[in-house]
């Protein structure tokens, strides 16, 4: 979901995943390069224009797969924390649960 957000808005997917900072930059980054481009061609310097259209696409290409990393350590950090969080409770609490071993954990 994050990655396709952030193919409609650039910057959107990282907001989604509460990267504020990261999703505006990359929106302006992103929004100032492609006009730069587009005033280029406008004013008819085509090697500039061509110049400034690749660096946008780069920056929107690497929004989108910012957007798709960002969205999958955030669902770790929040499956992390949940498995975190029901340990604690139950070890506070004094419950009896079995050791679930998750990614090597003794």
């Amino acid at each position: 979901a994050a990655a396709l957000m952030s193919a409609v808005i650039p910057g959107l997917g990282k907001i989604y995943t509460e990267q504020y900072g990261d999703g505006v930059m990359a929106f302006l980054s992103t929004t100032v390069l492609g006009y730069i481009a587009y005033t280029d061609f406008k004013a008819g310097h085509q090697t500039r224009g061509w110049i400034f259209t690749a660096a946008t696409a780069g920056f929107y290409a690497g929004s989108i797969y910012g957007a798709a990393a960002s969205a999958q350590i955030y669902n770790a950090r929040i499956s992390f924390d949940f498995r975190n969080g029901v340990k604690l409770l139950l070890e506070n609490n004094n419950y009896y649960a079995p050791r679930i071993n998750y990614c090597g954990d003794r």
